[in-house]
């Protein structure tokens, strides 16, 4: 999915092959797993269904995505897996 995705807009309707930006998450702990709570979840919902995202799998997700470094405090993790999406 080339290109920086924008941020999802409710009801919007993207093309095959687009992206769009589901989540911004804003910590000052240098530790991604320990600033997410223990019962963090993330709903991704489309078309009628929907996948439930816990702390767990969204961190699996991140130790396998690309880290975009911005400056010395700020990275950004883009998960581009198409099965999270419903």
């Amino acid at each position: 999915m080339p290109g920086k995705s924008a941020p999802f807009a409710p009801g919007q309707r993207l093309m095959p092959g687009e992206s769009v930006e589901v989540l911004s998450h804003i910590s000052f702990s240098e530790s991604i797993g320990k600033s997410l709570p223990s019962g963090y979840r993330l709903d991704i919902a489309a078309h009628g269904e929907s996948m439930l995202l816990d702390k767990e799998r969204v961190l699996a997700q991140l130790a396998h995505s690309p880290i975009e470094r911005k400056g010395s405090a700020i990275s950004i993790w883009t998960i581009r897996d198409t099965a999270l999406c419903p």
